[in-house]
């Protein structure tokens, strides 16, 4: 098994994973369905993924856990991603 493997499994960086690419793809839809460019709502989907996953780590930290930069990258991984192939499909 690969690495990001067992990264992931780590301290369930998984869910963190699957709960930023929900985040991410609702807001995506959404604000597409309004209108909004599709490099803007990437990028403001992209930031409220982050204020998401330190907010649930703010919460773990406040019930005695401790805080874990990588499970907020874990969180953001998809939606940077996808931003950076929204704005490099953009550029060509």
């Amino acid at each position: 098994m690969s690495r990001f493997y067992y990264w992931l499994l780590e301290s369930n960086r998984w869910k963190h994973l699957f709960s930023g690419l929900l985040i991410f793809g609702l807001w995506y839809v959404v604000f597409s369905l309004i209108g909004m460019d599709s490099v803007l709502s990437g990028t403001s989907g992209l930031v409220c993924v982050l204020v998401a996953m330190c907010s649930v780590e703010y919460a773990q930290k406040s019930a005695g856990g401790k805080w874990d930069w990588s499970d907020i990258l874990a969180g953001c991984l998809v939606p940077f991603v996808v931003e950076v192939v929204l704005l490099v499909s953009m550029l060509l």
